[in-house]
């Protein structure tokens, strides 16, 4: 499983709750930390204690999301073209 992979499971995992409330209750607009991480239900077996690792120096990893930006320390999650909401 590539980092990239992790990242975007991770990222899906701290915007959970965003889904459940409608899109003019909720604006993903702003600071976001990521507070827990866990490997997906499908990763295979034999992969879940890396993923574990990897997920763990994800946490507290602030993410922020502006109009047609994302921005974190951790690079992977940084894109500063053509992002929509």
């Amino acid at each position: 499983m590539t980092c990239r992979m992790l990242c975007v499971a991770a990222l899906s995992l701290a915007l959970a709750g965003v889904v459940t409330a409608t899109a003019a209750e909720v604006s993903i607009i702003g600071k976001w930390q990521i507070v827990e991480a866990m490997p997906a239900p499908w990763a295979p077996a034999d992969q879940q204690a890396e993923l574990t690792a990897q997920g763990k120096n994800l946490l507290k990893t602030e993410v922020t999301f502006a109009p047609g930006s994302v921005t974190s320390k951790f690079k992977p999650f940084n894109c500063k073209s053509k992002v929509i909401y």
